[in-house]
């Protein structure tokens, strides 16, 4: 997850983004720690305020990349496998 990542590239502390969202500076360390599932509501509220895709934060998007190129090689090529083999 790219919590803390984003939060630094706006040159933020943990205290800010805490009040932002309504809740402690350790309940949102815990978030960016991962010992925290954040919630939803506030995963959104993020990605809103940072403008990035709630994807992004929770880093699907070269998942997502990876998704698209394995779908066009079934285009291409016919069905493929996880790791790019050919089935048959």
């Amino acid at each position: 997850m790219r919590l803390k990542e984003v939060r630094e590239e706006h040159d933020l502390t943990q205290v800010q983004i805490a009040a932002f969202l309504h809740i402690r500076q350790n309940t949102y360390s815990q978030y960016e720690n991962g010992i925290r599932q954040i919630p939803i509501n506030a995963l959104i509220a993020l990605a809103k305020y940072y403008s990035v895709s709630v994807d992004y934060i929770l880093e699907l998007n070269s998942l997502i990349a990876r998704n698209e190129a394995i779908e066009w090689g079934k285009l291409r090529t016919g069905s493929v496998g996880i790791s790019g083999t050919k089935y048959k």
